[in-house]
């Protein structure tokens, strides 16, 4: 069996054992079920990092020609086992947190903000809900069914809505949290009422972001834009954003723009 040591670990994996199933297996990553719902990735690069993830990158410095998928996984005394493939040592590595400054969302000015939404414009991927920001006609049924939401005031609503491993619905809330210091309790109550009605990764999450933890992109994303009010600069951490999966990073930004032009005091 193989045997490596993780360079980081999630905090929110916690340190209880438990027990699971390879959900899916791509190049640079493993998306774990486990047994409450939740998944757990282990992946290659820190940019894919999560409260939910281990970097593991020897693991997956040789193609993996061993399909994994459906195999068990547990987790006992901070190790992960694969179903006799491989264990991953997580016990004495660090905790990735995936925490953001909150202050460096209440204290952004509304002029950044501006310039983040037209950066997004510009580089944000088709296909999502990037539609939401503009007034043209919506580009696709998805972007229909999440201003109808939006415009009820019942976010929940986009809770699964679209394709993807993180639907964007999801990764679209998951910035408008971002963006949001404080969250009202009853609004938190209705999120994860409806958290089961979407895909495992984007449960995750959605869960992650309501705990106040964000995926290593939107944590770079927020340090970036603290440091700097160069336009320049506003338009690389942008577009280093939009990278992120299919359309996650930019629908993860449309929300944040979204909510942050949404609130008080500050300019649509």
């Amino acid at each position: 069996m193989h045997r490596f040591v993780a360079r980081a670990r999630g905090e929110l994996i916690g340190d209880a054992p438990w027990t699971g199933r390879v959900l899916s297996q791509h190049a640079r990553a493993l998306n774990i079920l486990r047994a409450d719902g939740l998944a757990v990735s282990v992946v290659a690069d820190r940019i894919s990092m999560s409260a939910m993830g281990v970097l593991a990158t020897e693991l997956f410095e040789a193609p993996l020609d061993t399909n994994l998928v459906d195999k068990s996984v547990t987790m006992e005394n901070a190790v992960i086992t694969l179903d006799h493939f491989a264990s991953i040592d997580c016990a004495n590595c660090p905790r990735w947190e995936g925490r953001i400054d909150p202050a460096a969302v209440r204290v952004m000015p509304a002029e950044m903000v501006h310039a983040i939404r037209n950066a997004l414009f510009i580089h944000g991927k088709p296909g999502g809900l990037l539609d939401v920001l503009r007034g043209a006609p919506a580009g696709n049924s998805f972007v229909t069914r999440a201003r109808k939401s939006l415009e009820e005031g019942t976010p929940e609503g986009l809770v699964g809505c679209g394709p993807g491993l993180t639907p964007s619905g999801d990764d679209f809330l998951t910035g408008a949290i971002l963006a949001s210091s404080t969250m009202a309790s009853h609004m938190r109550a209705r999120l994860e009422r409806v958290l089961p009605g979407t895909t495992p990764a984007g449960r995750t999450l959605l869960w992650m972001a309501l705990q106040g933890r964000f995926p290593a992109y939107l944590v770079d994303f927020m340090d970036a834009a603290a440091r700097t009010a160069s336009l320049d600069a506003i338009s690389s951490a942008v577009r280093a954003a939009c990278a992120q999966g299919e359309t996650s990073g930019t629908d993860a930004l449309a929300g944040f723009c979204w909510q942050m032009l949404s609130s008080p005091n500050r300019a649509a």
